[in-house]
C-alpha cells in the first residue's frame, strides 16, 4: 500500500530534481530519503546530471518488508 503511494510521488520529484540546478549532496540526501519511505537502506555510489536525465548507482540492502511485485 505504502509502495502505491510512494511511488507517485518519487517519480514526480524525479521530474522536478532533472529540471532544477540542485546540488550533488541535494540530490544523494532526497534518494536515499525516498528509498527509506519503502524501507530500503540505500547508498547512492554515483550520480550523474544530464540535461533533463538523472543517472545514479546504488548499494541497497535487503528491504524491511516487501510484497513480491515491490
Amino acid at each position: 500500500m505504502l509502495s502505491n503511494i510512494v511511488r507517485p510521488m518519487v517519480r514526480t520529484q524525479v521530474r522536478l530534481l532533472a529540471n532544477t540546478q540542485a546540488t550533488y549532496s541535494t540530490l544523494v540526501t532526497t534518494i536515499t530519503q525516498w528509498l527509506g519511505f519503502l524501507g530500503v537502506q540505500a547508498s547512492v555510489t554515483q550520480l550523474h546530471t544530464n540535461a533533463n536525465r538523472i543517472q545514479l548507482s546504488l548499494t541497497v540492502g535487503k528491504p524491511e518488508s516487501c510484497d513480491r511485485c515491490d
